[in-house]
């Protein structure tokens, strides 16, 4: 079978998305003839694959127009496109896949106007709240409608997880019949030139500075447990607009000794910080749809996580992690705590990510259904 992995982003980006298609296809080329079309200067090529490459610095309407002749070209010879995006590489892809007669799979890996709204500061919402909002911006709508329509006319659309196929059927209005929930694979382990060893007391917590991250209730569970752990050192990695707020209740709450901002860092920075930690801390009160569960719970470090329907969905409770109350400061200190002072409750739940990792979040599980997609998909 033969396919076109369509995508926007590929390394030496060092995006999610880019590290994604990179691993993908290093497995898909085992077992299909695969093309890969991105947009890209530069590409870090991989042999058993061809590679199609138009200039990202060219206009955007002369680049999405190249993308999109490009892929009518290729799509010729081929059997499926496989989009990794739903606008740039997807709006293309089911433009083709209509013309050339193709079956299209979109991968639904982030939503785009709310990725661009977040980072021109036109929005602080959580994606679900956003998308309930009437659009301010005239470019985030135009995007917006773009994916919508294109994910209505995909063959098929791909999620990370339940809680995200429910918000795009119930938001743009995607058949469930067409939305097949595929779980995040890790990504590789970072090689870096640091000793990796566990920081009793240590607990990281990562992502945007937003309201709904609930990084003000973690703040006032380290300041109830500073004199009961000695050591204890919170590490907050991420950017955004609470953090000056954020600064004040540190010093307010007299716990500057015991929290670090890292602010935004990289990819290998996070992952040398979450294996070095006792315990990651994802406090968001409002579904995070991006990879960081499956990060942290791919490094098998120990996690207390808020109950929103996308935790709920990749944790049980007193199994691969625990669960809290959203915004319940009494539960969070409670099972921080707990996860500091007993041991066998720790290696009880990294005993079984590592089960998980094995059944359900690895690549040969996210390999296998998409194998068996795109064989149910070949004409």
């Amino acid at each position: 079978m033969k396919i076109i992995l369509a995508t926007p982003l590929y390394p030496p980006e060092i995006d999610g998305l880019a590290v994604y298609s990179q691993e993908l296809a290093e497995r898909l080329k085992t077992n299909y003839q695969l093309t890969i079309l991105a947009y890209a200067n530069q590409a870090e090529k991989i042999t058993g694959a061809n590679f199609v490459i138009i200039n990202k610095h060219r206009p955007l309407a002369a680049r999405l127009w190249s993308y999109t002749l490009k892929l009518f070209t290729l799509a010729g010879a081929n059997d499926l496109i496989y989009a990794l995006n739903a606008v740039a590489s997807g709006l293309p892809a089911v433009l083709v896949g209509w013309l050339r007669r193709r079956p299209v799979v979109i991968n639904f890996f982030e939503d785009e106007p709310w990725k661009r709204a977040t980072a021109l500061g036109y929005t602080n919402l959580a994606l679900e709240d956003f998308l309930r909002e009437p659009r301010k911006n005239f470019k985030v709508t135009i995007i917006s409608k773009i994916q919508g329509w294109v994910l209505r006319r995909a063959s098929v659309v791909l999620v990370s997880s339940q809680a995200l196929a429910t918000v795009i059927e119930q938001n743009y209005n995607v058949p469930a019949k067409k939305i097949i929930v595929n779980y995040l694979a890790p990504p590789k382990d970072e090689i870096l030139p640091l000793e990796m060893r566990v920081i009793p007391q240590q607990i990281m917590a990562g992502g945007p500075l937003f309201d709904w991250a609930g990084y003000s209730v973690l703040l006032h569970a380290v300041a109830e447990l500073k004199n009961d752990f000695g050591d204890l050192r919170l590490i907050i990695s991420g950017e955004g607009p609470e953090r000056e707020k954020l600064e004040k209740l540190v010093a307010e709450l007299n716990i500057k000794n015991q929290v670090i901002f890292l602010g935004q860092v990289s990819r290998a920075e996070n992952y040398y910080w979450r294996h070095c930690s006792q315990i990651y801390v994802h406090n968001f009160i409002k579904s995070d749809f991006s990879e960081r569960l499956i990060l942290t719970l791919a490094g098998g470090t120990p996690l207390v996580a808020a109950a929103t329907p996308l935790a709920r969905e990749l944790i049980v409770h007193q199994s691969n992690g625990l669960l809290v109350k959203p915004g319940s400061l009494p539960e969070l200190t409670k099972n921080i705590r707990l996860l500091l002072t007993d041991e066998s409750l720790r290696r009880q739940i990294i005993s079984e990510i590592k089960k998980n990792l094995t059944d359900i979040f690895s690549w040969v599980s996210h390999q296998r259904r998409l194998d068996n997609l795109f064989s149910s998909l070949k004409k």
